[in-house]
């Protein structure tokens, strides 16, 4: 497997860390993963890539090592322009903007704001809230009442944050709903990738979990920011058994956007499609492509 280059872009405020693998004079992929998952935890999937594209993933603030808490205010807007600032300073030309769930709503946002730095948008199932109706209130709960109401704020808060060893934390997760399907070799990236080891030779977790809760907190309904994309050719992927969108849904909504949005169902996958079925995401993308 091909080793991607660690790279770090300092802001006034925070240090952002990106990797880059590939050819380095070919088309290149910006690539931003799900919610708490650095995006080595991609390294697999974005290989099937590096042949035929520079590929950039960088990881948000909550995977860094030097971050602060969750500026108020910050929002999927702040994660945007970090977003900016990335592409900005590691490619010199428009990039495919490549990102599953998380990723790929915040990367959603950055081509809306600065569409002069994509050329395509690839959106795996990205993240959003079920209806307008609650994109309404959502972010102006009060803290401790999205805490409470919402099981997966109050799991990622709760979650155990240091283990004895990568094994250990493997064996807890292998089967939790979120990681069941993964293949044996993401779990493994994830339990690699996921996990650092502290000075008293314990494993923490790198994406920090207040971190995690707030970017839960600040999910948007994605199709009114889509109406409001640039013209760009689009490719969006939902997974068959997504737990975000249902088919009627998402075939309703697909012939309301413009000729250059593509939406697409794969068959036998979930929701962390390109941890799950790397071959058959790949497949999907390349085809479009």
């Amino acid at each position: 497997m091909k080793q991607p280059k660690l790279e770090y872009l300092r802001t006034d405020k925070a240090l952002l860390p990106y990797y880059s693998l590939g050819q380095q004079n070919a088309e290149s992929i910006h690539f931003t993963g799900a919610n708490g998952f650095p995006v080595l935890v991609y390294q697999h999937f974005l290989n099937q890539f590096s042949t035929d594209h520079r590929v950039v993933a960088a990881d948000c603030r909550g995977a860094s090592k030097q971050r602060n808490t969750p500026p108020q205010d910050f929002g999927f807007n702040g994660l945007a322009s970090d977003l900016i600032t990335v592409i900005e300073n590691t490619h010199s030309a428009p990039v495919i903007g490549m990102g599953h769930s998380f990723g790929a709503h915040v990367t959603l946002l950055a081509s809306i704001r600065r569409p002069d730095l994509f050329k395509k948008l690839i959106l795996i199932e990205p993240a959003s809230l079920p209806n307008r109706i609650l994109d309404s209130f959502y972010r102006h709960l009060p803290t401790w009442l999205l805490h409470r109401m919402v099981p997966m704020i109050k799991n990622t808060l709760q979650r155990k944050r240091t283990w004895s060893s990568r094994d250990s934390f493997k064996s807890r997760y292998k089967s939790h709903p979120t990681f069941k399907h993964f293949t044996t070799q993401s779990m493994e990236s994830y339990a690699q990738s996921g996990l650092t080891e502290d000075v008293n030779g314990r494993y923490e977790l790198v994406f920090d979990p207040i971190w995690e809760a707030y970017i839960f907190s600040q999910v948007e309904y994605i199709w009114k920011n889509l109406k409001n994309a640039p013209l760009l050719p689009t490719l969006f992927i939902k997974a068959e058994h997504s737990y975000l969108y249902s088919s009627q849904t998402f075939h309703r909504e697909n012939k309301k956007l413009s000729p250059e949005f593509i939406g697409i169902e794969v068959a036998n996958t979930y929701h962390m499609i390109p941890l799950e079925d790397p071959e058959a995401c790949t497949d999907a993308i390349r085809t479009w492509l």
